[in-house]
């Protein structure tokens, strides 16, 4: 018996029990093996390219595991491009699959369901334009420890954002821009299934069911609570009257707003409405069509009740997250304004062939260049000053020393301030004979949080011949 006739034997047993269970557990003599991941998301993304690499970022950095991705696009070449550095490594952070059947999600599903299921302990089905929002927590781990073990499906349930007002979307993050919602938690919901619970044989025998919103009518026995942690039961029966019901009892839909929901970002601007439709030809996706049909007074409507109310907690969340981007900085990061690039400056001497305003003019160029850009000749108390051109209040200055020879040369110095040019008040004195950097990475910062006011700063170097050289000086302040 060959190796090939052996494969094509077990091939076709596999194929005999597709409807039956997933191929992970047939591998597994009918058992579940344990899962690779935790918590996965599955996908199908068409026309999103130019939001999916926020979207992953998003749910990565909440505590995801993984992301099965079907891309039900045309041409699959742009969305793979983006998503590009999320294939690689060991241990990926997506798994990829072109479905060129448009429309046809509940099998872009069911291919999850067979093939990667197993995989993971939980799945939740979502699309590119659904953030998962988890308010109290900010971690879906931490979230999911509040439930019960033995719990099969938690609801959240759907908040729709609106359009902002944009005529055409803008360029930029979703996150970033989109602020404006409607003022309470709605009836539509996305489930996180756990994937042993599924009813797979059932789902298999009833496409039909919306699995991406409920499990209710494949497996009602299932144990399904919402993000309040309440047992829920017939939710999907006699919709929407019965859930609207339930939302309302107890100002429940108003209680989910600070625990947990789905974020659904449904239109990004003003002609999204004529955009869903074309985008959403066949398929499952044919209903989106009825947005085109939509009255002018209908969109107006419908944009007032979803742009209601400012919501800025996904942006600040984002925000936060992407300015981690700082603990990358060669140089530490600064909470207030430049105001010193391009000032009239002097100092107190040259031993270059300039005049001294000249000189004193290249520590402000905004160019590192780690030598002395700028230095006097040696004399007593030599000073550099700077006009600011109107009175600021002071918060930081930075001194960028040479780093070609003589570092010791700044290692101690004050900082002046003048509001006339004629009455100078100290402000700090560095007399700790300690050399410090400049375009290395470690320039020598003072930072004061109240700050003080003033146009004019001055350095001054006191003692007898002392010479002062600096590579830049930068000054952080705001505006009286």
């Amino acid at each position: 018996m060959t190796d090939e006739y052996v494969e094509q034997l077990v091939y076709e047993h596999e194929l005999m029990f597709y409807p039956y269970a997933p191929i992970g557990v047939l591998h597994n003599q009918g058992r579940w093996p344990f899962p690779k991941y935790r918590y996965s998301l599955v996908a199908c993304a068409r026309w999103e390219t130019r939001y999916i690499a926020e979207w992953l970022n998003y749910h990565r950095q909440l505590g995801v595991d993984h992301v099965y991705l079907y891309c039900n696009d045309d041409d699959p070449t742009e969305l793979y491009r983006e998503i590009l550095p999320f294939l690689e490594g060991d241990q990926p952070f997506v798994t990829f699959y072109h479905f060129g059947f448009v429309g046809l999600q509940t099998q872009m599903y069911f291919h999850f369901l067979r093939n990667h299921s197993h995989e993971t302990q939980w799945y939740m089905a979502l699309d590119i334009d659904e953030f998962l929002c988890i308010k109290d927590a900010n971690s879906l781990p931490e979230f999911m420890k509040r439930f019960p073990r033995d719990m099969d499906v938690v609801y959240f349930n759907w908040l729709l954002y609106g359009h902002n007002n944009f005529e055409k979307r803008p360029d930029g993050d979703v996150l970033s821009q989109y602020t404006r919602r409607e003022p309470y938690v709605g009836v539509f919901t996305k489930i996180m299934v756990k994937t042993r619970s599924f009813p797979y044989c059932e789902f298999f025998n009833n496409h039909e069911a919306p699995i991406m919103h409920t499990l209710e009518g494949v497996n009602p026995k299932l144990k399904m609570r919402t993000v309040l942690n309440e047992e829920v039961t017939d939710y999907y029966n006699n919709f929407p009257d019965s859930a609207w019901n339930y939302m309302k009892a107890d100002d429940r839909w108003i209680k989910m707003l600070s625990v947990a929901y789905i974020a659904h970002f449904t239109m990004k601007s003003k002609e999204d409405y004529d955009l869903r439709a074309k985008r959403s030809a066949v398929g499952v996706f044919v209903t989106q069509k009825s947005w085109a049909a939509m009255s002018d007074e209908a969109r107006a409507e419908h944009g007032r009740l979803t742009n209601r109310e400012e919501d800025y907690f996904l942006r600040d969340y984002w925000k936060k997250y992407l300015s981690y981007a700082w603990d990358y900085s060669i140089l530490p990061p600064t909470r207030w304004p430049l105001i010193s690039e391009g000032k009239p400056a002097n100092q107190s001497s040259t031993n270059q062939k300039c005049s001294t305003r000249k000189a004193a003019g290249f520590l402000v160029s905004g160019r590192l260049y780690a030598i002395a850009q700028s230095q006097t000749e040696p004399q007593h108390d030599p000073w550099w000053e700077i006009d600011l051109q109107d009175t600021y209040r002071i918060h930081e200055v930075r001194l960028f020393n040479r780093l070609d020879t003589t570092l010791n040369l700044m290692s101690n110095f004050v900082i002046k301030s003048s509001e006339d040019n004629a009455f100078w008040i100290a402000r700090h004195e560095k007399k700790d004979e300690m050399v410090f950097g400049g375009a290395d990475g470690s320039p020598y910062c003072w930072v004061n949080t109240e700050g003080f006011q003033a146009r004019w700063i001055r350095i001054e170097l006191p003692g007898a011949r002392r010479v002062l050289c600096l590579d830049q000086v930068q000054i952080f302040g705001e505006r009286m």
